[in-house]
């Protein structure tokens, strides 16, 4: 009967016709008792989405966790700890009893899923990344090679530093909330050759050279402003840089060791804190698309990077140079996979 329950706001609608109306959204044409499909049927199918391929941020919550809805559900679309909740522990939460699907209508299935990227990117150095140079265990023999050549450690000039531009590989690993929103877990991988000439008493010159190992792992999260074949988008993110110096040689001999020490790579309680920043956008094309389907696409980004170089920590410290941030523009072409 009418009303049905109890309620503050009983009386508010005087009178409901609840026995001969058609379904809410518009499945079946309106009408009394009039049963069929309408113009538009198809878009109003419902489709069966699994939960392991939630299709907004709320598709993460859980009715009882209330507040707590702030914590695991919004740390779970966050590099890199979605790798571990999402991309790792779907078999699990497939495979688990009682998993809850979304049913979603055509027009809001989302495409994809999961994808994975591979290509190139490169960067502009500069000179910034040369001050590795200065650590003691390169710095000392580099100043003793000089007295044994000229006398005094400080009767040689240094020529301006020549640099190559940086070149490397990028992969990427990338999971979907929808159509809209993305995470992004990449690592990059490359390197660049440094070269500085020695000129010293009597004419005589030579080179000081070396050849920076660099990586960085970027976690992002990307809005696409567009969801059909070309998708622009914008993203940030934060990551972590370590490098060093290899193959360093003075007059063509090995300086050292031959390298520097790392700068900030990542180990097991220590260096696990973002150390570099970013920002930027991009634009990727999708000619193959379709839902409950392989995807195939490439994308194009421009990133802007920022950290400091990183020597004034722990024991990073340098004879002849002093701390600095490092500004750079990263550009990335990749081949995308997805599903």
């Amino acid at each position: 009967g009418y009303p049905a329950s109890v309620s503050p706001f009983a009386g508010v609608v005087r009178y409901a016709e609840t026995g001969n109306l058609a379904l809410p959204p518009p499945f079946y044409s309106g009408g009394w008792n009039r049963s069929g499909p309408g113009p538009g049927h198809a878009l109003y199918e419902f489709h069966r989405v699994p939960e392991v391929f939630p299709k907004d941020l709320q598709d993460t919550f859980r009715p009882n966790w209330g507040v707590y809805n702030l914590t695991v559900p919004v740390v779970s679309i966050l590099p890199p700890f979605d790798v571990a909740l999402r991309a790792l522990g779907t078999p699990i939460r497939a495979l688990r009893a009682g998993a809850h699907p979304t049913y979603v209508r055509s027009e809001d299935l989302p495409v994809r899923g999961i994808g994975l990227g591979l290509g190139l990117a490169t960067f502009d150095p500069g000179n910034d990344f040369w001050r590795l140079v200065g650590f003691p265990e390169l710095a000392g023999p580099f100043l003793q090679e000089i007295t044994r050549r000229t006398g005094s450690a400080f009767s040689a000039g240094l020529l301006p530093v020549r640099q190559e531009r940086l070149r490397g590989v990028r992969g990427e690993l990338s999971l979907h909330l929808g159509d809209r929103f993305v995470s992004t877990n990449a690592l990059l991988h490359g390197r660049a050759r440094y070269t500085q000439g020695i000129a010293y008493d009597g004419g005589s010159q030579g080179d000081l050279a070396a050849e920076i190992n660099f990586w960085e792992y970027t976690g992002s999260l990307r809005y696409n402003l567009r969801t059909d074949v070309l998708q622009p988008f914008v993203l940030l993110g934060y990551g972590l840089s370590w490098y060093r110096l290899e193959d360093v040689t003075a007059f063509g001999e090995p300086l050292g060791d031959g390298a520097s020490r790392w700068v900030r790579r990542p180990g097991l309680f220590r260096n696990l804190l973002p150390n570099t920043w970013h920002f930027g956008a991009g634009v990727e094309l999708l000619p193959v698309r379709g839902v409950s389907s392989v995807d195939l696409g490439v994308k194009a980004t421009a990133n802007y990077h920022l950290h400091d170089l990183g020597l004034a920590t722990g024991d990073a410290t340098t004879l002849f140079f002093q701390n600095t941030s490092v500004h750079r523009w990263v550009l990335g072409l990749v081949a995308t996979l997805s599903y």
